[in-house]
């Protein structure tokens, strides 16, 4: 099961740091360079090549915080550079030509923060950018030329926060920007010239319970729904 191990006493849980290096080529079951328990510290390192099934550079458990780092051509099943499993925040990195089936640079499981990060040229057949599954908060990053089938850069499953981002030119089959399910919240984004091949130019919600509020869309293009479809 790729989700029963590493396991750790809680008495050995403590604050690592980790900071300034470079991995490059390191290979994984989950978390090609690092597995991150709880707690740790990742700070300006540079990741390039890693490879896993969860987490092509970093599997985050609980409560780490990752913030300052590159990561470039990653790769995994499920969060090409990251996957978070709950409660991490990701702050300003840079993410570039990471590649996943499920977040083409992350996968968000449930109530991270993912705030003040650019995301540019990652792919993946769902979410190019982020595959957020729920409870998860996208704020205040950007977003450029990402790609996918649904959500060039972003998937949202349900009940997450997508708030004050920039959407320039991504492109899915359907929603060039996000694909949207159930009970997603996206509000005071701007979306400019993203492409979807068929529906939502823009945005695809899927199902139902979505809002949209307060956004600017400009010059997104489909062949159903230019900036929305829903």
């Amino acid at each position: 099961d790729l989700h029963s191990f590493p396991t750790r006493r809680s008495s050995d849980l403590e604050i690592n740091t980790i900071s300034s290096n470079t991995f490059d080529s390191n290979t994984a079951e989950q978390g090609g360079a690092i597995y991150a328990n709880e707690g740790n510290v990742i700070d300006s390192n540079s990741f390039t090549s890693n490879n896993a099934t969860l987490g092509g550079a970093i599997y985050a458990s609980d409560t780490n915080s990752i913030t300052s780092n590159v990561f470039t051509s990653n790769e995994a099943v499920r969060g090409g550079a990251i996957y978070a499993s709950s409660g991490n925040t990701a702050i300003s990195n840079i993410f570039t030509f990471n590649s996943a089936t499920f977040g083409g640079a992350i996968y968000a499981n449930t109530s991270n923060t993912i705030n003040s990060n650019a995301f540019e040229s990652n792919t993946a057949e769902q979410g190019g950018a982020i595959y957020a599954s729920e409870g998860n908060v996208i704020s205040s990053n950007s977003f450029t030329s990402n790609s996918a089938t649904l959500g060039g850069a972003i998937y949202a499953n349900g009940t997450n926060i997508i708030q004050s981002n920039v959407f320039t030119s991504n492109e899915a089959v359907r929603g060039g920007a996000i694909y949207s399910n159930v009970s997603n919240s996206i509000s005071n984004n701007i979306f400019n010239s993203n492409v979807a091949t068929t529906s939502g130019g823009a945005i695809y919600l899927n199902i139902d319970s979505n809002t949209v509020v307060n956004n600017e869309f400009n010059a997104n293009t489909a062949v159903t729904g230019g900036a929305i479809i829903s």
